[in-house]
């Protein structure tokens, strides 16, 4: 069976500075698991992107409370909060595809 892989067909989706740290997380990939992300690979894409997500949402929330302590400048707080109100909206879509997908 053919593999397609993940890292170029987001190529043209997002920025170049984006992109490249894409391939820098394919490369940590690559030596940790022996190949790269792609279609014929055994985890389930879904249920992954849904810990990832939660993991965003953890360490996003760790700022929010190191910020209390000592506040960065409100536009970086600003954004910051959008983040994390993203990644929840995020979270919620993610269980909706797993229910629709394991129903």
């Amino acid at each position: 069976m053919t593999k397609y892989y993940t890292l170029p067909t987001l190529q043209k989706q997002v920025s170049p500075d984006i992109y490249s740290q894409l391939q820098h997380r394919d490369k940590i990939g690559r030596e940790e698991y022996g190949d790269g992300l792609h279609t014929e690979t055994d985890i389930d894409p879904i249920t992954e992107a849904e810990a990832e997500v939660l993991d965003l949402i953890m360490y996003l929330q760790t700022q929010i409370n190191r910020n209390q302590r000592a506040p960065m400048p409100q536009t970086q707080q600003d954004l910051l909060n959008e983040s994390q109100q993203q990644a929840i909206r995020l979270a919620e879509n993610m269980r909706e595809i797993q229910k629709n997908i394991h129903s």
